[in-house]
């Protein structure tokens, strides 16, 4: 087997070269050349869109970035579809709480949506395999979506949500879960489709998985996958069980925050946003479509530790269902609410 190494697309403000770390894979190796990093200056609406970059911890500067790691010895990139035939690539999540819930949708912030045979991609969930730590059982599969469908803004111009809704909610009995983005069908179609990651060292490659074309899980960490420690920008969506309850002590809790259901749900004129820290953080609220527009921002402020809420005006809302996003400096979560 060869060695590769990669060529780095890094949005941010700045040109660096350098060698970076070699790959060992079973599929079809490809010449290694001398790596580099490729600069885009970013401007203000990029700024912005950096904002929503949030995983795997928005307090570490490391994590204001995205990435893509393109192979510079054959096609595509390490977060998507490349030389090796890679089928899936799947981010381990970890939920705690006290609440029933579940989880309806998956999103997966896309980086290159290009369509040629306009082939069919979906998201799936797994359980998590105690003894290799990767992904096990599969627990649900989104609704499929034509990559012509998938939005991807100019390169200047930041990163978009995509949402996969599942076809049916998943019911979760452990506090972990892999989340995946399946990108088996596209080989045949000839399309290309990607995933921002972060930078090397800002997350745990033995998190973050991909499936070989043999059908086999390795974490990216691993010598014989990327030896990358990195997250793929992967997540999912909770649903509360009693999703019409006005005051409910129920939670989902990740990273010291905790996301109690929003009420009234559903709304019309308002919306609270009912949430609970830890420690003290600064705290911010998005409020996205369900296709994955970000439709408003908001600054929450610092909070100390204990239980907030957040009222929110629904004045220039339609009606239909939202999902929103509460984040502190340590972590987020997303649910949804419907305006009525």
């Amino acid at each position: 087997m060869k060695s590769i190494n990669y060529f780095f697309l890094l949005v941010c403000s700045f040109l660096i070269t350098d060698d970076v770390c070699s790959q060992e894979r079973q599929f079809d190796p490809q010449p290694g050349k001398i790596a580099k990093y490729v600069a885009v200056g970013p401007n203000d609406a990029q700024r912005a869109a950096l904002e929503n970059v949030f995983y795997p911890t928005v307090n570490d500067t490391c994590s204001e970035s995205v990435f893509l790691f393109f192979l510079n010895g054959g096609w595509g990139t390490v977060s998507g579809m490349n030389a090796f035939i890679d089928l899936e690539k799947a981010q381990k999540l970890s939920f705690t709480g006290s609440a029933n819930y579940s989880i309806n949708s998956l999103f997966a912030f896309l980086a290159i949506a290009d369509a040629v045979g306009n082939g069919m991609v979906s998201m799936k969930a797994y359980s998590v395999d105690d003894a290799t730590g990767g992904p096990d059982q599969l627990l649900g599969t989104s609704m499929p979506q034509m990559v012509s469908n998938i939005v991807i803004p100019p390169q200047d111009s930041g990163i978009n949500i995509t949402v996969f809704n599942l076809a049916q909610p998943i019911a979760m009995m452990d506090e972990n879960f892999f989340a995946s983005v399946d990108l088996s069908a596209l080989y045949a179609t000839g399309d290309t489709l990607s995933i921002w990651q972060t930078a090397d060292g800002c997350g745990d490659g033995a998190d973050t998985w991909e499936l070989f074309a043999n059908n086999t899980w390795f974490p990216i960490i691993d010598t014989l996958s990327w030896v990358l420690n990195s997250d793929f920008l992967i997540g999912g969506i909770v649903e509360f069980e009693d999703s019409m309850a006005t005051s409910t002590d129920q939670y989902v809790e990740t990273a010291g925050l905790q996301l109690y259901p929003a009420n009234p749900n559903p709304a019309s004129e308002f919306v609270q946003f009912n949430f609970g820290l830890r420690t003290a953080s600064n705290v911010s609220f998005e409020i996205y479509s369900v296709k994955g527009e970000l439709l408003r921002s908001i600054d929450g402020g610092y909070h100390q530790s204990g239980r907030h809420k957040k009222h929110i005006e629904l004045i220039d809302f339609t009606s239909g269902s939202y999902i929103y996003r509460i984040r502190t400096e340590q972590g987020h979560l997303l649910s949804k609410f419907l305006i009525h």
